[in-house]
């Protein structure tokens, strides 16, 4: 009995360590929320700033998020470009400045350092601004369908097709 003992021991021992290697089917966020502030305001019609402050295992989150209502017939999005061109450098706070209809601005693009030149493509109404300056399939892009459905994805010039109408 006792050298049966010793046979079996390993082999439970093997399988229970098999076990637990065997990844979980679980998913979660990326990090455990610890603490969390949130702060709301409507700053236009269908327009929202929402600002988190978050303190997750990995360290702080300070989140600015803006949620805009399309439906709403005020409401659009643009593209904004400095007035004097795509090459002219200026902070998003000073163009922002210069147009009384922006209600938000986010800085959605890198730029070369050495230039102003922006790395990502820029698209205003179905006319090639500027074309990706970098392995564009590795950038994403926020981008808005024909049917005005805002998605982010990453621009592979094989499905690129821009219509003007």
């Amino acid at each position: 009995m006792y050298k049966t003992k010793q046979r079996i021991i390993p082999w439970i021992l093997a399988f229970a360590l098999l076990l637990v290697h065997i990844p979980s089917t679980a998913y979660a966020d990326w990090t455990q929320s610890l603490y969390e502030e949130k702060k709301e305001e409507y700053i236009a019609r269908g327009v929202k700033h929402e600002h988190l402050l978050r303190l997750t295992d990995k360290g702080w989150l300070n989140l600015h998020v803006l949620r805009m209502d399309l439906d709403e017939e005020s409401n659009s999005l643009d593209v904004l470009i400095h007035p004097q061109g795509l090459s002219t450098k200026g902070k998003l706070s000073e163009l922002v400045k210069s147009n009384p209809n922006v209600v938000g601005a986010i800085n959605g693009d890198f730029f070369s350092l050495s230039s102003a030149a922006t790395l990502g493509p820029i698209v205003e109404d179905g006319k090639l601004i500027s074309s990706p300056y970098h392995l564009p399939e590795k950038m994403a892009t926020f981008n808005i369908s024909s049917d005005g459905t805002p998605f982010i994805t990453n621009w592979s010039h094989a499905q690129l097709q821009l219509i003007n109408r």
